[in-house]
């Protein structure tokens, strides 16, 4: 629910262009590949909006790329996991001549970075934003509150893939109500 809002239907097309591949333990042999390469997927939320997602393991360029961008009427937001410390920010509330992406730069001023780092623009890592997650789930624990995300949502985010996955084999838009 990475918008606020709920999905409620997906259609998805999965497609695995390379049947075979060599061995990597043995390059003259090859393996059958079962796998979905290029996954795409195009979701409707409870207010009707719709949004879309792609995956592909077979993309050259940027072969560890995880990223998302959610784009408004009246801005954007694009975050890479390549440039962990940035998030970039869009807005349309100020001079046409001064529009483009803004870089946010991490700093000791925002959440648990400051744990991480002394000063501004050291930076933190994917082990130290593990490290903030673990610390957020211990403190629920103990401290009896809930945390952002638990089982429920985890089941949730299961049930849109198993829609997605219906879709992608079916050729249609499911409801992710039917997966329930």
């Amino acid at each position: 629910m990475i918008v606020g809002k709920k999905i409620v239907e997906v259609f998805a097309s999965w497609d695995t262009p390379y049947g075979e591949r060599p061995d990597a333990r043995d390059p003259a042999k090859k393996l059958k590949i079962d796998t979905d390469d290029q996954i795409y997927v195009i979701v409707k939320y409870e207010d009707g909006r719709i949004g879309s997602m792609s995956s592909s393991r077979i993309s050259v360029g940027r072969p560890v790329s995880l990223a998302y961008e959610i784009q408004g009427s009246k801005g954007a937001v694009k975050f890479e996991m390549t440039r962990i410390n940035e998030l970039l920010y869009y807005s349309n509330d100020c001079d046409p001549k001064e529009r483009g992406f803004k870089v946010i730069k991490g700093n000791t001023r925002n959440g648990d970075y400051a744990r991480f780092c002394g000063t501004d623009e050291q930076g933190i890592a994917y082990g130290d934003m593990m490290a903030m997650q673990v610390h957020d789930i211990l403190t629920a624990i103990t401290e009896d509150h809930k945390v952002g995300i638990d089982i429920a949502y985890g089941h949730s985010v299961d049930t849109i893939l198993e829609a997605m996955a219906t879709s992608a084999k079916e050729g249609r838009w499911v409801k992710v109500s039917e997966i329930q």
